[in-house]
């Protein structure tokens, strides 16, 4: 099984999953700037059109 297939599972046929959503599910403990700010300093992920 693979990640896509899980996300296809869990959210449906949506071609985009909003941020909040996964922050939501999987990242409960943590606010969604908190997690865009983490994931625009690894490399090769810009964050800069989520918000």
């Amino acid at each position: 099984m693979n990640t896509a297939f899980i996300l296809m599972a869990q959210y449906g046929a949506k071609a985009i999953i909003p941020i909040d959503e996964v922050c939501r599910d999987y990242f409960p403990h943590i606010e969604v700037d908190t997690l865009i700010r983490k994931i625009d300093h690894v490399d090769g992920y810009g964050c800069s059109g989520l918000r």
